[in-house]
């Protein structure tokens, strides 16, 4: 295992344009739940989630 302090500064910003990405499928899911009026499960998903 690498350690925290030796990842390269290229890993970092991957890391976060990964979670970025992430985050814009997230929203694209919840509108096509909600679109497709599953709005319901959706919000007691989100209700479990946090």
């Amino acid at each position: 295992m690498v350690g925290e302090g030796d990842r390269p500064l290229e890993f970092e910003s991957v890391a976060k344009g990964d979670s970025m990405f992430r985050d814009l499928v997230l929203v694209r899911i919840v509108a096509a739940v909600r679109m497709s009026g599953l709005s319901r499960f959706g919000e007691k998903w989100r209700a479990a989630a946090s």
